[in-house]
């Protein structure tokens, strides 16, 4: 019968969920973890310090869309990179965040470099687990890994124990998670009649605006936005890591949705219509004031919490973005109703961008 320890069954864990690449700084308490890596044909990148190689996770997973991997030391290693973490979070990049750990008995005995890692990592992710039992390995993986990529993504943390690492695990005796078993794989779609209120919104609209936050950049595709943008002829602008979803050098995209960095962003306040595709209504956006009162906001949003949060919308659609953005580009499609004409719109925010170019090139 096989065997093999608990640092080879969470490193095949990992690699269930695609992971090849781990960012890290070696230290004492994951050294079976590195062991495993090695032999499973993870490759790890080797950093200066934890913080780097965290964001270093963090830029892979932008890049990549996929949620990327930090390993370190418990103690200082952990409180090295959990300076990464704040960032991470409001960023929203779907990192997961390892550390290692003195062994269970030990621990609440002044054990070897031990401090409290689930406390101080649960303000700044989406969920925070010590594995305690090695059969739950594969279990717990799955939940963090679930919370990453789920919803609005983010950041999760999960500490293992050194020995935990070291006990040898009998692979017959533990089930076989497939990512596809524990967590959902479809595109859950908007509800179709709150679709087609957006759609008469939309079309309806003189002067509309279409703006892509955070979980855009993992669930829409940029044919999608694209194909958005230029069914219903309305300007698209983009933030976060939504950045470069509709490129903005494609004629119906103006570029930077903050008014404080790019001012054709400041005609927000004379919008009438405008869809929000996971964007925030945070402080960037003065908790919706950046929007007149009589603005209708279309918000639609993978997380449930978000819609409404910080000032009413007049359509809240809960759901995966991509299928939301083409939902809604069908809707319109299909409408029958006359569309209004968006070409003042349009040329006012032209002549924005022209303006804002042309005082750049002059102070280069």
């Amino acid at each position: 019968m096989a065997t093999l320890t608990g640092a080879h069954l969470f490193v095949r864990c990992l690699k269930l969920e695609g992971i090849e690449k781990v960012f890290t700084i070696v230290g004492d308490t994951i050294l079976p973890l590195v062991d495993a890596a090695e032999d499973e044909g993870i490759q790890f990148i080797d950093a200066r310090h934890e913080g780097a190689a965290l964001h270093m996770a963090d830029g892979y997973a932008r890049i990549t869309g996929r949620p990327a991997v930090g390993m370190f030391t418990g103690g200082p290693g952990f409180a090295n990179a959990i300076s990464a973490l704040p960032a991470i979070y409001t960023s929203e990049s779907p990192v997961v965040f390892i550390a290692g750990a003195a062994a269970l008995p030990e621990q609440g005995m002044t054990a070897f470099q031990e401090i409290d890692q689930i406390g101080m990592t649960k303000p700044v992710t989406k969920g925070a687990w010590q594995i305690h039992d090695k059969t739950r390995i594969p279990e717990i993986v799955s939940t963090a890994f679930r919370a990453a990529t789920t919803g609005r993504p983010g950041p999760v943390h999960l500490t293992l124990p050194i020995d935990l690492q070291e006990v040898e695990i009998s692979e017959d005796d533990l089930p076989r998670y497939m990512p596809q078993e524990y967590r959902p794989t479809g595109r859950p779609q908007g509800d179709p009649t709150l679709i087609e209120q957006a759609a008469s919104l939309l079309k309806g609209a003189k002067n509309p605006v279409i703006v892509a936050g955070n979980p855009a950049r993992y669930s829409v595709d940029p044919a999608q936005l694209q194909e958005l943008a230029e069914s219903t002829g309305i300007p698209v602008f983009t933030v976060e890591q939504a950045r470069g979803l509709l490129d903005d050098q494609h004629p119906l995209c103006f570029g930077y949705a903050d008014g404080g960095l790019n001012p054709v962003a400041r005609r927000f306040r004379e919008a009438d219509v405008v869809l929000l595709l996971g964007k925030r209504l945070d402080h960037r956006y003065r908790y919706g004031g950046v929007f007149s009162d009589t603005a209708k906001l279309i918000q639609a949003d993978p997380s449930a919490a978000e819609i409404g949060r910080n000032r009413g919308v007049t359509v809240g659609i809960e759901g995966d973005l991509g299928a939301v953005v083409e939902q809604i580009t069908a809707a319109c499609k299909a409408s029958s109703s006359t569309k209004e004409d968006l070409s003042p719109w349009i040329d006012q925010l032209n002549q924005d961008a022209a303006a804002w170019d042309a005082e750049l090139r002059s102070k280069a």
